[in-house]
């Protein structure tokens, strides 16, 4: 079975007992906005986690334990540029290397095509393309089904220009082209949703230190982990630039 290290993600929030006392415009608990707040950017530390290329860490006596995101878990159905290699499972620890960056090139279609049909002739059926806010727009211009920009009228019938490709129709079915703020440029994921998960140990806890002087002190925590339910079920083309 393939496994990945649960990670622990915290962070702590302080708020002075004076800040709780003061009625604040727009909230009645600083405490509780504050642990919000916090488990919103724990929120964006997982996503930054699982996204990026890091490696699986076994947790041990001073070494914290991390998990290993989507790009060094990609050794199937991948198309990379010249001197790049797949990280994967190491034999024998079954720990998971970085992958290496390969050389850039221009992202086609053509490499589209090619790693898409590799992921149905291994059984996958991947239906979301995964991409960075720079590499959606370059897609957006450089295939050829959205080379012309269409005019046309919107419920109000004011004249909207469509520029963009929300879904690519390949020979082995749709997949929606989704933005994603934390992954990397170079990367241009094929994946089905159905065998990637986000898999928890401990969901969020607010939980209580010890008071320091008159301030009040939560640690939020959270384990999770990257899922990674069938490799062959996702494909990737890698090193790929947006100039």
């Amino acid at each position: 079975r393939q496994k990945n290290v649960v990670q622990l993600f915290d962070k702590v929030v302080q708020v002075s007992s004076t800040s709780q006392a003061v009625d604040t415009y727009g909230r009645g608990d600083e405490l509780g906005y504050q642990v919000i707040k916090a488990g919103k950017a724990l929120k964006r530390d997982i996503e930054a986690r699982i996204t990026g290329n890091f490696a699986s860490v076994l947790g041990a006596a001073g070494t914290a334990g991390e998990c290993a995101g989507v790009p060094a878990f990609l050794t199937s159905n991948v198309s990379r540029g010249a001197t790049g290699a797949s990280g994967g499972y190491q034999t024998g620890t079954g720990l998971i290397n970085v992958a290496t960056d390969g050389t850039l090139r221009t992202v086609t279609e053509t490499l589209f095509k090619d790693t898409i049909a590799l992921a149905a002739i291994r059984g996958g059926k991947p239906e979301t393309i995964m991409v960075n806010a720079q590499m959606k727009q370059k897609i957006s211009g450089a295939f050829t089904g959205i080379a012309t920009q269409y005019n046309q009228l919107n419920q109000s019938g004011q004249n909207t220009i469509v520029a963009s490709a929300d879904v690519y129709k390949s020979d082995f079915g749709d997949l929606k082209i989704i933005p994603n703020r934390s992954q990397r440029e170079r990367d241009v994921w094929i994946i089905d949703p159905t065998k990637l998960a986000l898999a928890s140990l401990r969901m969020f806890e607010a939980q209580e230190l010890g008071r320091v002087g008159d301030a009040v002190t939560r640690d939020i925590i959270s384990e999770y982990t990257l899922e990674n339910r069938h490799p062959d079920a996702h494909a990737a083309v890698l090193d790929c630039t947006t100039t």
